[in-house]
Formats: structure tokens, sequence, C-alpha cells
């Protein structure tokens, strides 16, 4: 199986590429990147967010919001038949 991210920390995207995932080093905010992530994949699993409190609302929409429509666009545009979402609160308030 090939794995590939679209990670926006390029320090944690050094740590996927010594397990093998093609990364590319972007923000899911980035339509453009997001088409090139969906391509010629089967599965996207869309896990990214900010989950800490505090910060810019507007910030938080842009990431949140407008990059899960991104990815979820990209992977419609792109044919994918399995798109897995991960919201914020799955992954900040574990024991929800």
């Amino acid at each position: 199986m090939k794995v590939r991210g679209l990670q926006n920390f390029s320090d944690k995207a050094k740590k996927a590429q010594k397990l093998g995932v093609e990364v590319i080093v972007s923000s899911v905010t980035n339509p453009a990147t997001a088409q090139m992530a969906c391509q010629v994949v089967d599965v996207v699993t869309h896990t990214a967010e900010l989950a800490k409190e505090g910060g810019s609302i507007d910030h938080f929409h842009e990431v949140n919001i407008r990059g899960t429509v991104n990815i979820a666009k990209a992977a419609k545009n792109a044919g994918i038949k399995t798109f897995v979402h991960l919201s914020t609160g799955c992954s900040a308030y574990r024991n929800s």
C-alpha cells in the first residue's frame, strides 16, 4: 500500500517520510495541493484540524471548515469513493 500525506509542518513531514509516506508539504487550505494530494489514491482520510482552544476564530474556520471543504471537493473531483473525516472533537476530546 502506498500512503500520501498533506502536512503543513516540515518537521512532521520528515518523520512521516522516514516511514515511507509520500508527503506534500502544504495545507488543506490550499485547494491546488488538496487536489494534488487526492490524485491516484483509493481512500482519503482527513484528520487535519485546529483543536487547540484560543486563537483567531477566522483561522479556526479557515482550517477546520474551509480546509475540510477543500479536501472533500478534491476527493470528489478525483473520483474517490471512500472519504473518512475525523472531526476536531474526535481528536481533541478523546473521551467524548
